[in-house]
């Protein structure tokens, strides 16, 4: 016997999403590099009503008409019998391998399967723990959040569900809020996983690493960097009662102290940690990783104006991504060594690191590296006398920064364009910056 049908409305966000996973693009894919990821994620969540241009590249790319995507309509859709629960299983385990192998829209794909009335109640709790974590791969963290927080209250209504699947929902949980930099809401979820553990409900190792490790994170980021050092320290010691041979573990590890003690202003603990997180990150053909710790470990030392020794970390920084084909890290190796050159002086070395980074920018159409890459390069410009092209490169970098969706860098280059303005006597338009830099403080 035939159910009642029901009426489900499509909106414009729905109907651009549904388009899209059925022509197979991703977000990245469809936008081509002509707009952010975070400006479709939230026309898609119905969050942002789309420009008009947004829409006739949309439809333009989809393969329909403009009008098609601004119509609303409701359908008629028959009720389903329930899926038989091997299969749910089964789908959510491919959807848990395409995340684990950094595909989150295939995850999305394959979970886009269900609808949430046909899942047997519970696995319920399980399918939205998946779709949480192919959010936060998505860096839809507030996506992400409300599904996790979903799946928490289900999980813990649930009598049979094992205290490490909950707790590890709640560390998800606490991600969400630590990548909004909702710190203090991120510590409160995962001191409730460290409770669990010291309480004895829990004995998983990694995950006991994990929680450490992500609260020393984040009480760093608050400037607890007492506590923080303790839990790191902590998280030493849990590696070596485990003897285990876990070299990334100890690489990250060491990354965080060394973070600390930058934080403390103790630049010798800081250089001593650091060189052996990159050292121990290399062993393990972590080349991304290593590359990242020694350019982190370099702008410390351009910041005390020690040249020689951050420009050897930079180059070798660079020489690590480009033999891991890393382009996007390349270009901020450059941007990074052009700095140098700017503050020691060398402007026409400057100026070519510049034009590198701005190149492997475009190479890649990353919107964020492209604008730093020219905003950097402004200032060169501008360090030459050549101020018009300075200002040209300020404009286009805040174009690039503002489709990126990123306030703080928009904050920064605000100010350093209206310290360039300053330089020009161009007093008015300086005020005009400061004031927007102002609006974009985090």
């Amino acid at each position: 016997m035939n159910a009642e049908p029901t009426q489900i409305k499509f909106t414009i966000g729905a109907k651009i999403r549904n388009r899209r996973l059925q022509l197979g693009y991703s977000q990245q894919e469809l936008l081509a590099s002509r707009y952010s990821e975070a400006y479709l994620s939230r026309v898609e969540r119905d969050q942002l009503q789309p420009s008009k241009d947004f829409l006739a590249f949309l439809a333009a790319r989809l393969g329909v008409s403009v009008p098609e995507l601004m119509t609303e309509v409701l359908v008629a859709r028959p009720k389903v019998r329930k899926f038989a629960r091997e299969n749910v299983e089964l789908e959510l385990s491919n959807a848990r391998g395409a995340i684990e192998n950094s595909q989150p829209e295939a995850a999305k794909v394959i979970l886009s399967k269900f609808e949430v009335e046909q899942l047997p109640t519970d696995l319920l709790g399980r399918y939205y723990t998946v779709l949480g974590q192919a959010e936060m791969g998505l860096k839809d963290y507030e996506a992400a959040r409300l599904d996790l927080q979903r799946a928490l209250k289900m999980f813990e209504a649930e009598a049979k569900i094992p205290e490490l699947e909950i707790e590890q929902v709640r560390y998800w949980l606490g991600l969400t809020y630590y990548y909004q930099a909702k710190y203090w809401l991120a510590i409160e979820q995962h001191q409730q996983c460290l409770r669990a553990i010291r309480q004895g409900r829990i004995n998983d190792a990694h995950f006991n690493l994990q929680v450490h490790c992500k609260l020393a994170g984040e009480n760093l980021s608050i400037g607890n960097s007492s506590q923080a050092l303790e839990l790191y320290q902590q998280a030493v010691g849990l590696l070596q009662a485990s003897n285990s041979e876990n070299i990334v573990g100890l690489a990250t590890i060491y990354q965080g102290i060394g973070r600390v003690y930058l934080k403390l202003k103790d630049l010798t603990q800081s250089k001593l940690y650091l060189k052996q997180s990159a050292d121990l990150y290399e062993q393990a053909e972590q080349l991304k990783a290593a590359s990242l710790v020694k350019a982190e470990l370099g702008m410390a030392l351009l910041e005390q104006a020690e040249f020689e020794e951050a420009e050897i970390l930079f180059k070798a920084a660079l020489a690590l991504t480009t033999r891991a084909g890393e382009s996007s890290l390349s270009g901020y190796n450059y941007i990074h060594l052009a700095l140098l050159n700017y503050k020691q002086g060398n402007l026409a070395q400057a100026e070519d690191n510049a034009k590198a980074g701005v190149t492997l920018a475009k190479s890649t159409g990353e919107l964020l590296l492209l604008g730093e890459a020219q905003a950097q390069l402004a200032e060169i410009k501008i360090g030459q006398n050549r101020f018009e092209e300075g200002i040209d490169l300020f404009e286009e970098a805040l174009t690039n920064l503002q489709q990126a969706n990123s306030n703080q860098h928009l904050n920064e280059v605000f100010f350093r364009y209206a310290g360039a303005l300053e330089k020009g006597d161009k007093l008015p338009e300086a005020i005009q910056m400061y004031r927007k830099a102002y609006q974009y403080k985090s």
